[in-house]
Parts: C-alpha cells; structure tokens; sequence
C-alpha cells in the first residue's frame, strides 16, 4: 500500500512541477508579444518600405540606358521606300538603337531627396523601436492586472469560504436557539453577496486573461498561465535617481522623440528638394 501512495505523491508533485514550468514569466510574454504582435509587424514592413525607398532614391542618380531592336518583314502589295511605287514582293527591314539619360543639373533635388528618404527611414526606424516599447509596456500592464484580478479573486473566494462557514456554525446556533432565526437569514443575504462578488472577480480575471492574450496574439484555445515576478524594488536603480535625472534620460533615449526629430529634418529636406526644381 505504501509504495501505490509514495507513487500518487511523487506523480501529483511531478504534475504541480509541470504546470509551473509551463507559466508564462513577463519577459516570455513580452518576447513572444514582439514577434506576433500584427500592428509591430505592420510597422516593420513600413520601416522595409521606407529603406528601400531610402536605396532607390540613391540609384536614381545614375546614368540610365537603353537599347533596342526592331526587326519587320512585309510580305504582298507594298510601297519600295527607294522607287515610292506598289511593288508585290518581300520587304525586310531592322531598326536598332540605344538611348541614355543623364541629370546633369537638378539645383540638388536628387541630393536633398536621398537625404530627405534616409531620415525618414530613420525616423520610421525609431518608431518601430517606440511601438516595440510601448507593446512591451502594454503587456506588462496587462502582465500586472492579472496578477491584480487573480489576487482579487483569491480574496473573494476566502470571503466566500469565511461567510459560508459563518452561516453553517449560525444554522446549528439557532437550532440550538442560542442565536435568533434573523441571524441566518442575514448571512444567507450575506453568502449570496459574496457569490455575487466571487462570480464579479473571475469573469475581471477572465477578462484580464483574454486582454493579455490578444495583445500577445496567441491562441486563446491553449492552456495559459503566468507566474508571478519577484521583484526588488529596493536595488532597482530607477527609483533612486530623481525626477530631473529621469526626465533628462527620457529625452536621450525615447525613440519617439528620435523619430520626431528625423521627420522635421526629412521634411526639411524636402523643402529643399522643392526649391531645387525651380532652378535652371
């Protein structure tokens, strides 16, 4: 009998290890959020686009060619070119040629429209980097209000045990006429809020489930879970430095104001592109 329970113990224990192994951390989450996420991807082809644009803009400066042939034969009733008179023969003729193209002179539109595409791609560039970091926030938000929800829940499922174990001890108190019959139908009125409450706190925990789940993009049919971070707030770096220092970080590093700064000088350049054309 004792090695068949040694065997449910270590099996149960080998299950619970499992279905911890399988929780999501945040930083899984936000991996697999950057690689799935569709408007990220959207914004990935753009910064593609904008590169490619940045590339051919640069081979539009070159010199073009092209070069051709034309090969005809005429057969019955024709016009001889040399004699202008109907003549019922065959008539051959090849026609060959090569042109090239060549700006000599643009007053620097195509100088300032390759500087123009390169910073736009840098800009679009930078606003990938924002969107992955704000989809990074995003699921951590989300990371955290499940952690919130789920705490919640736990909450309400104790209230709900405490309060039904209060109504069973109230049950046997007034048939034993110790208490009055209006104490039990309180905490029946009490056990019914509970269930209200307890049934509120799954479906927010539901909810906040499914909300980090389609900002990941993954199959809401699989098993999912997440583990819950230790986190020392004490040794993080961040919370020791000032308003000012943060503030003053945030400007050399938010890409979203690296990308500002890249369209203005893109659009300069395309200012300047426009002046060019005027010119001779």
């Amino acid at each position: 009998m004792k090695p068949f329970i040694y065997t449910i113990l270590f099996l149960g224990s080998s299950l619970f290890s499992l279905a911890q192994s399988n929780a999501w951390d945040l930083q899984q989450c936000i991996d697999y959020a950057q690689k799935n996420n569709i408007s990220l991807k959207q914004s990935e082809i753009s910064t593609k686009i904008n590169r490619n644009n940045a590339t051919q803009s640069k081979a539009a400066v070159l010199p073009t060619i092209n070069a051709g042939a034309q090969h005809t034969y005429n057969f019955g009733r024709t016009i001889d070119r040399y004699t202008n008179t109907f003549a019922n023969t065959q008539v051959l003729s090849q026609n060959f040629y090569v042109s090239s193209n060549v700006i000599l002179w643009s007053g620097l539109a195509q100088y300032n429209n390759i500087k123009a595409n390169q910073y736009q791609y840098l800009s679009s560039t930078e606003t990938y980097l924002q969107q992955k970091n704000d989809l990074a926030l995003n699921v951590a938000t989300a990371y955290i209000n499940v952690i919130f929800s789920d705490e919640i829940l736990l909450i309400s499922k104790a209230q709900y045990d405490i309060s039904k174990q209060q109504l069973e001890r109230t049950e046997k108190l007034a048939e034993a006429g110790t208490l009055a019959k209006s104490a039990v139908y309180d905490l029946k009125a009490q056990l019914a809020n509970d269930e209200v409450n307890l049934t509120t706190a799954d479906n927010n925990y539901q909810i906040a489930l499914l909300n980090l789940k389609q900002i990941m993009n993954i199959d809401s049919l699989n098993n999912f879970s997440i583990s819950r971070p230790n986190i020392d707030m004490m040794n993080n770096e961040l919370a020791r430095a000032s308003v000012q220092e943060i503030y003053e970080m945030a400007l050399k590093n938010q890409h979203s104001i690296k990308s500002a700064g890249y369209k203005l000088v893109a659009a300069e350049k395309n200012l300047d592109v426009a002046r060019g054309r005027v010119t001779p």
